[in-house]
């Protein structure tokens, strides 16, 4: 679509709830890597005081660079935690997530709201603190990015 139809499309799915503190890709691999299609995107979520979730599928994607010349809140996940929805899969997966969050400060993961995913991540959760591990908000995220 043009620039007027996806800027259409965005306005209308922001007018649809409230509260939210950004906006993120979901199955755009090839939008998300083409600069002249995502730049209206970023630019009016930025304009808007909202931070970007990249899911992290499309490797070659250019959220980060346009999140960063307009100084704004950005995110990018580090893994997909449901990529394979079995409970052993998710549950390697919230280890590797952890590995990397006491490696690097921070850590991101993405997962759908399968009932296996939201029942892993729960029983993941209540083990946290007792790991050294504290889960928060993605917008921490996001700003910590935009800090460094």
């Amino acid at each position: 679509l043009d620039a007027e139809q996806n800027l259409d499309r965005l306005y209308w799915h922001l007018s649809r709830f409230q509260g939210y503190a950004g906006v993120a890709n979901f199955m755009g691999a090839r939008f998300v890597v083409t600069d002249a299609v995502m730049q209206p995107i970023v630019r009016e979520a930025a304009k808007r005081g909202l931070g970007y979730l990249d899911d992290g599928s499309a490797p070659r994607s250019v959220a980060s660079s346009l999140a960063a010349g307009l100084s704004m809140p950005f995110a990018k996940a580090d893994l997909s935690i449901d990529a394979v929805p079995t409970a052993v899969e998710i549950d390697r997966a919230l280890a590797r997530l952890e590995g990397l969050a006491k490696e690097r400060g921070l850590a991101v993961g993405v997962a759908s709201a399968l009932p296996i995913s939201i029942e892993r991540i729960s029983a993941w959760t209540r083990t946290l603190e007792s790991h050294g591990v504290m889960l928060v908000p993605l917008t921490t995220a996001m700003l910590k990015s935009k800090s460094s």
